[in-house]
């Protein structure tokens, strides 16, 4: 199911992106698709352009034309089925792990559950954890390259 946005006209620049009000949202969104992200939804951009745009539920703007970033893909996927109560096949509904990604969307060394206990461990590259899970004060200082 895609969810159709439109950005509001104060997000647009008069002078450089005046405000089109010909942008239809079923016509721009209808047949958009984002290939590489299931968890964005389509807004119409009406400042000058009329394009789709893709944003995640923490509205940010995702460039379909790569593929996103494992870190970001797994934030995103949390965040639209706490959204929408629904998860993916082999995802448990109920976890508390949110990961904790970098500006570029990918995985920070350290990362840890959302929850009282603060059980942190460090992962590599690809989120795979390379220390054991502890309670204890935890320095993962940078990330472990996978070959």
């Amino acid at each position: 199911m895609m969810i159709y946005i439109l950005i509001t006209d104060k997000e647009c620049n008069d002078d450089a992106f005046p405000v089109r009000e010909d942008c239809e949202v079923d016509t721009v969104c209808g047949e958009a698709i984002c290939h590489h992200n299931q968890y964005v939804t389509c807004h119409v951009n009406r400042c000058g352009t009329c394009e789709p745009v893709f944003r995640g539920y923490d509205n940010i703007t995702v460039n379909c034309t790569q593929l996103t970033p494992k870190c970001r893909l797994i934030h995103l996927e949390i965040l639209s089925k706490h959204r929408t109560g629904t998860m993916l096949t082999g995802r448990s509904l109920g976890t508390k792990y949110h990961p904790n990604c970098d500006g570029a969307g990918m995985f920070r060394p350290k990362q840890c559950r959302e929850e009282d206990t603060k059980l942190c461990w460090c992962v590599n590259k690809a989120g795979v954890p390379v220390s054991d899970k502890t309670h204890d004060p935890l320095k993962c200082d940078r990330l472990v390259t996978v070959q």
